[in-house]
């Protein structure tokens, strides 16, 4: 940042500050110009520093991890071992305990397009689901919209439960870039 954005940034807005005329506009772009690089400056410097902090906590937790997951495992051999042997066997201790659940069985599909159609020939339609829901981009596109928000459709026809509704009108500001 040069001493002159350096300025700009440091002068304060006057209290009962407007914008008039050209020069005053020109003034306000350039103060948030100004505003959004120091922005960008500071959130660099965060960014890097945040970075440097994760690595960092990624390398330290690393370390641990690795000692967690060995003990991790040696507990669940120890236990799956033991309930092997004996059926009643628990690995409860007041530091932690060891359970185990068995995995359910769920069917899964290699094919889904291969099952639809066997499903279909053998006329299990119980297990097939449809979906219906309206095409809104094509009805958006086909039907009218009246001045007080009703649709009306090809027909004529209001369609009840639905309604237009008009944005509200959006504003930006861009500020262009100093070279």
């Amino acid at each position: 940042m040069d001493i002159l954005e350096q300025q700009l940034l440091d002068e304060p807005i006057k209290e009962g500050f407007k914008i008039n005329d050209l020069d005053t506009a020109n003034w306000a772009f350039e103060k948030i110009a100004v505003i959004t690089k120091k922005k960008a400056e500071i959130n660099a410097l965060a960014e890097k520093k945040i970075q440097q902090i994760k690595e960092w906590q990624d390398a330290e937790n690393k370390i641990y991890e690795n000692d967690k997951a060995g003990l991790e495992y040696m507990l669940t051999e120890y236990y799956r071992i033991n309930k092997e042997k004996d059926k009643k066997f628990r690995l409860s201790t007041p530091l932690g305990k060891v359970t185990s659940r068995k995995g359910n069985t769920s069917i899964k599909y290699r094919d889904e397009s291969k099952v639809l159609e066997q499903l279909k020939e053998r006329g299990l339609n119980d297990f097939i689901r449809i979906k219906e829901e309206i095409n809104k981009k094509d009805l958006s596109k086909a039907f009218h919209v009246t001045e007080n928000g009703k649709v009306i459709d090809v027909n004529g026809e209001e369609i009840e439960g639905a309604y237009a509704e008009e944005s509200p009108t959006s504003y930006t500001v861009k500020i262009v870039e100093p070279e």
